[in-house]
């Protein structure tokens, strides 16, 4: 893919509000405008996730977050936004920027790539809340006893 930079946004309703919350990142940065928490709608990242739908800025502007190595910085030449759905549903966002232009084969592989991405999350979601119930079961059963 090429990117420099990256940010993997989890949906969090632990609130009651659904928000998204950095879970990870590749060469991130918070300050100059970069944040840990959207709320849906909020920014591009928000954005998507409300929309369900990819945004890609071909023309990053000048003060946009900047990638910056031992040697520099530079600014990235292209951003994509992507929401991970499972059957409808947004299970997180993925962003990434890059100092060279995403083909329409590396936006077809991120398509793909997010639908698998949302089966696994699901998969993760499912297999906790499994072993959540299979512990209060378990708790349950000791008392009785």
């Amino acid at each position: 893919m090429s990117a420099q930079q990256g940010a993997f946004y989890m949906v969090d309703n632990s609130n009651g509000d659904s928000e998204l919350k950095l879970l990870a990142s590749y060469a991130h940065q918070e300050g100059n405008g970069a944040k840990s928490r959207f709320r849906m709608g909020e920014g591009l990242v928000g954005q998507a996730a409300l929309e369900k739908r990819r945004f890609l800025l071909s023309e990053v502007p000048r003060d946009y977050a900047k990638v910056r190595s031992g040697l520099g910085e530079f600014r990235p030449l292209n951003v994509v936004v992507l929401p991970i759905l499972f059957e409808g549903e947004v299970k997180a966002v993925i962003e990434l920027s890059s100092i060279e232009r995403f083909s329409p084969a590396h936006q077809a592989f991120l398509d793909q790539l997010t639908e698998s991405i949302g089966i696994v999350l699901n998969t993760i979601e499912a297999s906790t809340r499994t072993e959540n119930l299979l512990k209060q079961s378990q708790s349950l059963a000791t008392e009785l006893q």
